[in-house]
């Protein structure tokens, strides 16, 4: 598994952000990145995906992590 690069990331989350007509503050961007790095691509668009389908706010950090994990446990 590859990890996303913070060029990656930064599309996936202003993507959801957008979608929740929200402004992220400065070191918004960053920080989520520095906990979410780990994970794919794939990963980030799918948790960031059904995330906004499925909720009224833009997520936590643990939410996004919550639903990576949780899709990787059987």
């Amino acid at each position: 598994m590859t990890m996303a690069t913070k060029k990656e990331f930064g599309p996936i989350a202003m993507e959801c952000a957008h979608a929740f007509r929200e402004q992220l503050p400065d070191g918004t961007m960053d920080q989520y990145y520095e906990y979410l790095n780990k994970y794919s691509v794939d990963q980030l668009k799918s948790a960031f995906g059904q995330h906004t389908a499925t909720s009224d706010w833009f997520p936590r950090i643990s939410q996004i992590i919550s639903l990576i994990e949780g899709s990787n446990k059987e």
